[in-house]
């Protein structure tokens, strides 16, 4: 037990309180600061009469002044003695002071401590006989109205701290300086003498008026003549004609004070300069730099337009995302790593954080993902990304909404003008790009600022050396940006497809002519003995006899085909098949436009032949009775016009058609054939079939809407290769 009570003894006597965290040393030093205040108002009071405790009618307020004043005195001296429990910073080493001897020993050691100390008993010297004049050495306390305590440190940073510091500091100097002047300069004498001469009266309308005693307006009048004095601007230093007239007192104190008021204005002046400087020192920055890149762009000679845009450019960044700050903030080392972390975290928590990708990740990934992200702005029409440029950077948003345009492959689909746009925008949360993060590729579309953007940029660069520390969030990623490459490369087929037929059917001929029963099947054959270097895909029709002849030839599975084989076919021959299909569609819309030209030029020409058959036909009927050798050019230009009609009835009846046989060959990989078997209903009346050909295979016609297929109309196609 005694060693129990020695260490608890110990720990009380030792204990310091740290001034930037305990809020005891913040409650002591305020209550020392409101102590400094009510003395400074109370202790020239006291002396401004020349009274003390035992003729108390000589001092305003009588007793209870003087009570006041020595309850500060006493609260006073207790502050004292607990800043020896109170760390510090050293002013010299700006260092933190938590060692209670240190403390002790540096306090102890200082004149201006030991001066405030006696400051702190000074009724005890009035009580042996000393004057209320004594109570001037209190002056030695306006320390924390100079500079605020070190655990207030966080008053430093409030604007109205800094400037109602001068203001409040020139009227506690003013009041202190006409309390010594009433009592030195002449206006006691001139209380006692003449009070009734210097009564003043007031009038404020709406019925307040009234009459002031001569002792309060004569100290308002010195301290009007104390406030100038300080302020350096006393007109009538010598007092002619007022209370200081010929007196010595006020002399002495003119020549004290008035020197001192010049330094006293410089510094308030520069106490405001000071507040103006720090409040628009970043409108300043702004400032100068808008100016360098006006003249910049002056030299340059860029268009008006575009230096408004440039402009615009600056003036958003000023308001909504100063770079100048940003810098300032996470660029010049003004933060800890830890802290910096975590304000990034929180700035991008509504995008970064919150993404399908990034979501319930490990914390460790993500931070190191928000460390290397790139802030971007974007005006109100500028493209984020355009189609055809590398791919080098996926992109979050962070404010604004913003267009995803789709190129027309119809047509021209390097054209944005001829883009498509999506009906739903992005907006803050999205994210897009995220493909560049996984392969070296292009943009296949643009993405348009709709209004002023700031957008989250991720370098694929930055990310693939943050995989090398967490691989398995870059196959997770990966796999996402597959599946939805493939959902888009599935859309993009369906609505070329759609496109490229142009409302034309679908109907499914073999050589010899006959349609076929049925539905759309896809099976997979068996895999041959020694499979080929790449697995092919193809229309394939029925050569046996034992199945319908209007049915096309299903090839059965192998049944013993391993898992293994299945999976890696599911997973990456299909991808493949369909951006082959994808590239093969792309071929097949170009033949069929180069088809359309051809037609239209063939019935250009044919229209031109019409007319010069007219031509002809008149010239003939305007001559009565043609000549004999007349006659026989005439039966052959009959003959050969009649050739014409043929063979322009033929090309109108013909309708275009595509084979779309091509699109079965299609080099994967070196796994087993696969077989897809089109089949279909055949119309209700089938039309005669075709003489076979050596070379069996599939065609699709496409009949157009309005004419009953043809089948002699048909292209047939041996060999795929050359066509």
């Amino acid at each position: 037990s005694d060693d129990k009570g020695s260490t608890t003894s110990e720990s009380f006597f030792s204990f310091v309180w740290r001034f930037h965290l305990s809020p005891a040393a913040r409650m002591v030093e305020l209550v020392r600061l409101f102590t400094v205040v009510g003395t400074c108002i109370a202790a020239p009071l006291s002396f401004i009469l020349s009274g003390d405790w035992n003729s108390p009618d000589l001092v305003p307020g009588g007793r209870a002044l003087l009570a006041f004043d020595c309850t500060m005195d006493v609260v006073y001296a207790i502050c004292l003695a607990l800043r020896l429990r109170i760390s510090f910073l050293h002013p010299i080493t700006k260092k933190e002071v938590v060692d209670i001897k240190n403390i002790q020993q540096y306090f102890c050691g200082s004149f201006i401590w030991w001066l405030q100390v006696i400051s702190s008993f000074s009724y005890l010297w009035l009580g042996l006989g000393a004057t209320l004049l004594l109570n001037n050495l209190k002056i030695i306390r306006v320390g924390p109205l100079l500079r605020a305590p070190d655990a207030l440190w966080r008053w430093e940073d409030n604007i109205v701290v800094r400037l109602g510091r001068p203001v409040v500091l020139l009227v506690l100097g003013a009041h202190w300086t006409a309390c010594l002047l009433f009592t030195l300069g002449g206006f006691r004498q001139e209380l006692i003498n003449r009070e009734e001469e210097f009564e003043t009266n007031f009038d404020m309308g709406y019925g307040i008026s009234g009459q002031v005693s001569g002792g309060v307006s004569l100290y308002f009048m010195a301290f009007v003549e104390a406030l100038y004095m300080l302020t350096g601007s006393l007109d009538n230093p010598l007092g002619d004609g007022g209370p200081r007239n010929k007196d010595f007192g006020s002399l002495l104190m003119v020549s004290i004070f008035g020197p001192a008021g010049c330094v006293v204005v410089a510094l308030f002046i520069s106490a405001i300069m000071r507040e103006q400087q720090r409040a628009f020192a970043l409108d300043s920055k702004h400032e100068e730099n808008k100016a360098f890149m006006e003249r910049a762009l002056q030299i340059l000679e860029i268009p008006p337009e575009l230096q408004q845009r440039v402009l615009s450019m600056h003036l958003f960044q000023k308001f909504e995302h100063d770079v100048e700050a940003f810098n300032s903030l996470f660029e010049k080392k003004n933060l800890s790593k830890a802290l910096e972390n975590t304000l990034l975290v929180y700035l991008y928590r509504e995008t970064v954080v919150c993404s399908p990708h990034f979501k319930n990740k490990d914390p460790n990934y993500i931070i190191a993902v928000v460390n290397v992200l790139e802030d971007q702005v974007f005006l109100p029409g500028d493209y984020v990304v355009r189609k055809g440029e590398v791919a080098q950077s996926m992109y979050f948003v962070s404010r604004g909404w913003l267009t995803i345009l789709i190129p027309d492959h119809a047509e021209d689909e390097n054209n944005v003008e001829k883009a498509k746009p999506i009906p739903q925008r992005l907006g803050v949360g999205a994210q897009f790009g995220e493909i560049a993060l996984v392969k070296d590729t292009v943009r296949t579309a643009w993405v348009r600022a709709d209004t002023y953007v700031i957008v989250s940029a991720l370098p694929s660069s930055s990310i693939r050396h943050v995989w090398d520390f967490y691989p398995e969030e870059r196959l997770e990623l990966l796999r996402t940006v597959e599946r939805h490459a493939e959902r888009d490369r599935k859309r993009r087929v369906k609505q070329r497809w759609e496109k490229g037929l142009g409302g034309a059917t679908v109907t499914p001929w073999k050589a010899r002519g006959t349609p076929m029963r049925g539905s759309m099947t896809v099976a997979q054959p068996e895999q041959p003995e020694q499979p080929e270097a790449a697995k092919t895909v193809r229309f394939d029709g029925s050569d046996s006899e034992s199945q319908s002849p209007r049915s096309f030839k299903t090839k059965s599975v192998d049944t013993n085909e391993t898992s293994d084989t299945r999976e890696m076919i599911s997973e990456s021959g299909l991808g493949r098949k369909l951006q082959a299909i994808e590239s093969r569609m792309d071929e097949l819309l170009r033949r069929q436009n180069s088809l359309e030209r051809n037609v239209s030029e063939s019935l250009k020409q044919h229209k031109d032949d019409h007319a010069e058959l007219l031509s002809t036909l008149r010239g003939w009927q305007e001559r009565d009775q043609p000549s004999f050798g007349h006659e026989e050019q005439w039966h052959e230009d009959q003959g050969r016009s009649q050739e014409r009609k043929v063979k322009r009835k033929q090309r109108k009846t013909a309708k275009p058609c595509v084979d779309l046989t091509p699109l079965a060959k299609m080099e994967v990989g070196p796994y087993p054939q696969t077989t897809v078997v089109l089949e279909s209903m055949p119309p209700e009346d089938p039309p005669p079939a075709v003489a076979p050909d050596e070379n069996e295979s599939v065609i699709l016609q496409l009949n157009f809407p309005g004419d009953p297929p043809q089948p002699s109309e048909l292209v047939r196609v041996g060999d795929v290769k050359s066509t």
